[in-house]
């Protein structure tokens, strides 16, 4: 017999990530990851599948970076007291030797004519234990210790000599490195007190060492490069019909004479990253690949995400139709094998063939055959500007029409993300313990066009006219429903803040991570002044005191009569956690029942990467706070 959906079943899951494939698609290696709670941590396994007979092994090495190089061998790179071991492994003998040695921790590398290129983050001033000091924007950065001053560098390090030197200057940060042959190409920031949201396109020789800018300088808001053909191809924006939010173009640099031109006109589909709301994985793998004289990178479409292609000329083609994530992929042989979520089952593989997929692993049937897993009903309604938007509704488990119930709305952040049908540990968990849980892609969500991601100047207006318009269907669809909570992260923190200073219909919030101060927001978040500026319609605070009042709900705070629970990491720079004690200080201050629930050396990703003991405190805490004010008797 199944069970419910209980807190602590995320503890099961198994999460893959960052698969590759060896040369004649015969293997595969990946990352499998799991809740380790007895040391309240993660456990990482690396893991070698035959895509033949389905055979799994589980490798008992620990890497940080890994590769096939040619059928039967793997090189990969482990760090141990900080030194860095290239090591290879036959996927056949087992047989493991240290290829190369470095007095250094980095991260991606190259070997050329007797030296290894590599990247690091370095700090251009001195550290100290007791201090942080810097003297540009941003001066803390998410996911890092500290930003102000410090750059992700290029290195080359002689291996006859071991000597090693900086490549890149002192005021240049990098990403996104791809080496080919003997020149690597790079995406530059140039740092001048100010670390600015667009970059430029750099092209090193790794002979002479001569770098050269190749692209517009500072132009576009770039998100990926590569090498194709005798081509560099960009993916980028000039973020003039979206802002941010504008879904990228491609763009192209002839190698020959480094003449630049776009090769896409109004591809108009977001290609960036990948933005599908789940607490069911987490990990990093690419998004793009290069294979045969074709860039392959993922869009969000509607309701998913899919492999698309690209050549230098421009000519787009489609790979996957099924709709869920693609959270990683390799293509050998001409065979797609992907790691993917599809419709309310955990990660697996699957070899993909266009509309036909075949899923090869098992890792979560386990636990999908011994769980009540609901699955959302997808209902479409057109907002009053006459835009088709996508809502789910995740009804409990022997829902009965004739039983009164309390339902919740659940906003996800962003605001450039989606929801879809596949696996959400936490609205799950909500539907399994008797509440319907309603949720939908408002304007200035990914998946659509430019225009319906532009939210610029409307930064909460759009979406709250569109949720609440869902909600009000919900309500005239499920007459039997008494009583409403709403709750939110990040983007979703920000519009439940603001939703409960618009209405009281709402009998409890729960506001997680979210936003409550534009104008702390805007110089005290990592990304403050870029995204509040952008959201904001491209205006500071000092242009217009009165749109950054109206947009911060810690103005209307004595407006609240709302029961609100705040969830927030004490180390999160993306929405610094005195976002959340101001709010939660002004509604103790006007009397409302408030409660503040704060997580020690947690950061902007504790949903996903959190500590297992601090994301069951979490689930327990938002049961506990629904439970108290929603919870309904049908005796």
């Amino acid at each position: 017999m199944k069970k419910n959906i209980e807190v602590e079943d995320f503890l099961d899951f198994n999460i893959l990530s960052n698969i590759k494939i060896n040369e004649d698609a015969t293997f595969a290696c990946f990352l499998k990851m799991n809740h380790d709670l007895e040391n309240d941590s993660y456990k990482k396994e690396f893991y070698l599948l035959n895509l033949k007979t389905k055979e799994k092994i589980c490798l008992n090495i620990k890497v940080d970076f890994y590769d096939f190089i040619d059928k039967e061998t793997i090189l990969y790179k482990e760090v141990i007291n900080n030194k860095t071991f290239l090591k290879k492994i036959n996927i056949k003998t087992k047989d493991i030797h240290t290829h190369l040695e470095v007095d250094d921790v980095f991260n991606d590398f190259y070997i050329y004519n007797e030296a290894i290129f590599y990247t690091k983050r370095i700090c251009n001033n001195d550290l100290n234990k007791n201090y942080e000091m810097g003297d540009e924007l941003p001066f803390y950065q998410e996911g890092a210790s500290f930003s102000s001053n410090h750059r992700k560098a290029i290195f080359k390090m002689d291996l006859n000599t071991s000597k090693i030197n900086r490549i890149t200057d002192e005021n240049l940060d990098v990403s996104d490195i791809k080496f080919k042959d003997n020149k690597v190409v790079f995406i530059g920031y140039d740092i001048d007190g100010i670390k600015k949201v667009n970059s430029s396109i750099f092209l090193m020789n790794l002979d002479d060492l001569e770098i050269k800018l190749i692209s517009s300088k500072d132009k576009y808001r770039i998100s990926y490069v590569h090498f194709l053909d005798d081509n560099i191809v960009f993916c980028a924006t000039d973020q003039t019909r979206a802002g941010r939010n504008s879904n990228h173009e491609f763009y192209k640099i002839d190698l020959l004479n480094f003449k630049e031109s776009q090769i896409t006109t109004d591809f108009d589909e977001s290609n960036e990253e990948k933005m599908i709301m789940t607490d069911a994985k987490f990990g990093s793998s690419s998004d793009t690949l290069v294979y045969k004289n074709k860039l392959y990178f993922l869009i969000t479409k509607d309701l998913g995400s899919y492999i698309y292609s690209i050549d230098k000329d421009g000519n787009i083609c489609n790979h996957s139709y099924k709709s869920g994530s693609i959270d990683s992929y390799d293509i050998k042989n001409d065979e797609i094998y992907a790691i993917c979520l599809r419709e309310t089952s955990l990660q697996e593989i699957y070899k993909i063939n266009m509309d036909v997929e075949e899923c090869i692993t098992d890792f979560n049937l386990k636990f999908e055959n011994t769980r009540n897993i609901i699955k959302p009903k997808h209902i479409v309604f057109e907002n009053l500007n006459q835009e088709k938007i996508d809502g789910f509704i995740l009804e409990p488990l022997n829902f009965d029409e004739n039983k009164d119930y309390s339902a919740i709305l659940n906003i996800h952040g962003g605001p450039k993300a989606i929801f879809s049908h596949i696996y959400f540990h936490e609205l799950q968990l909500l539907a399994s313990k008797g509440y319907i849980v309603i949720y939908c892609n408002p304007r200035g969500s990914d998946g659509k066009k430019d225009k319906f991601a532009d939210i610029r100047g409307n930064f909460y207006e759009y979406a709250y006219e569109d949720l609440m318009l869902f909600t009000d269907i919900i309500l005239e669809k499920y007459k039997n429903i008494k009583k409403l909570g709403v709750m939110g992260g990040s983007y979703g923190g920000y519009m439940t803040n603001v939703i409960i200073t618009k209405n009281n219909k709402f009998d409890a919030a729960i506001s997680q991570r979210g936003i409550s101060n534009m104008i702390s927001m805007f110089n005290s978040s990592d990304i403050g002044f870029q995204y509040v500026y952008d959201y904001m319609g491209g205006i500071s605070f000092w242009d217009d005191k009165e749109k950054y009042l109206d947009a911060s709900p810690i103005n209307f705070a004595n407006k609240v009569k709302t029961p609100t629970l705040f969830i927030h990491g004490k180390e999160d720079r993306r929405c610094p956690v005195t976002q959340s004690v101001e709010m939660y200080s002004a509604l103790k201050y006007f009397n409302v029942d408030t409660k503040m629930c704060l997580f020690e050396n947690e950061r902007h990703s504790l949903v996903k990467l959190g500590k297992p003991s601090n994301k069951i405190v979490r689930f327990n805490q938002i049961l506990n706070w629904f439970d108290k004010y929603l919870k309904i008797d049908n005796k």
